[in-house]
């Protein structure tokens, strides 16, 4: 999670040109010696981090509670992330089911949420490989059926680029693997081209996060 840390800091700055850490974001893809900027009209981000679940299959992520702890802390300093306190919604442990998730995307960045809007998803815990998608397990996630009431990475941020128009969402994911699992080595890149949103990923798929206690 030292990664994420780090670049949530760098991406959020006052005085950070945030269009020299992605190319392309927010439409700029000049690199040079004095980049401008990029304004942002609001921020919103929503954070689902899962602690437990109700399969006893699925082993949560023992640095879950600290990683929300850090990200949440960096988003709302006035300093840094600068994010309003009713802009950042949080989804934890055992709430985090798969209706209160979208529930959480409907109402906070599908009915809010604008073309020139910063958008930050954060998604920590574990991830079933099936073909080429990942499916984020949610609290009532059946190990053996994940469509049932997992979350398709790639549908939901195709789904949430296309319902806000909005050129600026990053997500983080901070997944590991179901232990047994087979994927696609670029699976984050495709994803990340399909769906038009910028992806920063604590490790390749498959591979257990930074620190997650695999």
């Amino acid at each position: 999670f030292a990664a994420f840390f780090a670049a949530v800091i760098v991406l959020f700055a006052p005085n950070c040109a945030q269009s020299q850490i992605f190319k392309g974001f927010g439409g700029s893809k000049s690199i040079g010696p004095k980049p401008q900027t990029v304004e942002f009209r609001d921020k919103w981000a929503v954070l689902v981090v899962l602690t437990k679940y109700e399969d006893a299959k699925l082993k949560a992520v023992k640095s879950a509670t600290a990683n929300l702890a850090i990200l949440s802390k960096t988003l709302l300093d006035n300093k840094i992330g600068r994010f309003s306190d009713n802009h950042v919604a949080t989804i934890f442990g055992e709430r985090a089911t798969r209706e209160a998730v979208t529930n959480a995307l409907q109402n906070e960045l599908f009915k809010k949420a604008l073309p020139d809007d910063l958008i930050v998803i954060y998604l920590c815990g574990r991830a079933i490989y099936r073909d080429d998608d990942a499916f984020f397990c949610t609290y009532e996630t059946d190990v053996t059926d994940p469509t049932n009431a997992g979350i398709s990475i790639r549908n939901l941020l195709t789904e949430l680029r296309r319902r806000t128009q909005s050129k600026n969402i990053v997500c983080f994911l901070d997944v590991s693997p179901v232990l047994d699992q087979k994927w696609t080595p670029e699976l984050w890149t495709q994803i990340a081209k399909e769906s038009n949103v910028s992806i920063l990923a604590a490790a390749a798929p498959g591979q257990p996060s930074y620190q997650s206690n695999f």
